[in-house]
């Protein structure tokens, strides 16, 4: 009976993640996309330092998402995944409202910063699920959990692109914002969260990460995955931060772009997740 409320009470933990994940992906799909046409709107007229720019903003969060995710692997441990998971949601809110408020590109690439230190909900919510979940239902729910992912990046695209024709890119930012917040909320109150270990844990476990870096370079097979990984990554972060501008140097009617590039966005992302489901059959 004990074991059966607590498969009840997981199942409904994992409806309450898949939502607010399908919700964060949407949130970050509706803004993300669309940044060359907002450093327009900041003000910067050559098309050649918007594309330089768009590049910077998406390398700085890369760079310093690689940075910080060590440290909250970390202090998931000592806090807990529900902890952390609410902290990537909250942290996202904050700074894509920042973001929507933002007056100058110096303003908004601290925020991009800033933005790879403290958002991250996809590793933070696959933890959670990957932590909490029977071990007969893992491999399922995280299955499941990157379907929601794939479905948000598919249709956050396309809502941001209608946003910010119809209104602005702000008014779209701000719908992130408004987005990742109600997330949050329902994680709080409605996700039940791991055991947190009673020891260990905190920044002193760092030295634990170097050891499994150094583990993970002596596997000739991981470090080749990792490598492959790597070179896809570089392919599509060279083409993504400047798509929006040449969908704009193709169209034929200005005053659509911002929709058309949330379409053909939306587009990839649902056909890399469809895509990534028949494969992984």
């Amino acid at each position: 009976m004990e074991e059966r409320k607590q498969g009840q009470s997981w199942r409904r933990s994992f409806r309450i993640i898949w939502i607010a994940q399908l919700i964060g992906s949407v949130a970050f799909g509706a803004f993300m996309p669309f940044v060359p046409f907002y450093l327009v709107e900041l003000g910067v007229e050559d098309l050649s330092r918007v594309a330089l720019l768009s590049g910077m903003f998406s390398a700085s969060s890369a760079a310093a998402s690689t940075l910080a995710s060590p440290v909250w692997g970390v202090m998931n441990d000592r806090y807990g995944r529900k902890a952390i998971l609410l902290r990537a949601f909250s942290g996202g809110a904050i700074v894509l409202g920042a973001m929507a408020c933002a007056r100058s590109v110096a303003v908004l690439l601290v925020l991009s910063v800033l933005d790879g230190c403290f958002a991250g909900t996809v590793v933070e919510a696959t933890t959670l699920v990957a932590t909490t979940a029977p071990k007969d239902k893992m491999s399922h729910g995280l299955g499941v959990l990157q379907a929601a992912v794939f479905t948000g990046d598919a249709l956050g695209p396309v809502l941001g692109g209608a946003v910010g024709e119809v209104l602005s890119l702000r008014a779209a930012g701000w719908l992130s914002c408004g987005l990742l917040l109600a997330a949050g909320v329902l994680v709080y109150l409605f996700v039940i969260g791991d055991k947190i270990p009673q020891r260990g844990g905190g920044i002193g476990e760092l030295p634990k990460v170097a050891e499994a870096m150094r583990v993970v370079a002596r596997s000739r097979p991981t470090l080749g995955a990792i490598v492959s990984k790597m070179g896809l990554q570089l392919g599509t972060a060279s083409i993504s931060p400047i798509l929006p501008l040449f969908v704009q140097s193709l169209a034929s009617s200005q005053g659509s772009v911002i929709s058309m590039t949330g379409l053909i966005t939306g587009v990839a992302a649902a056909t890399s997740g469809l895509g990534a489901m028949v494969l992984g059959r």
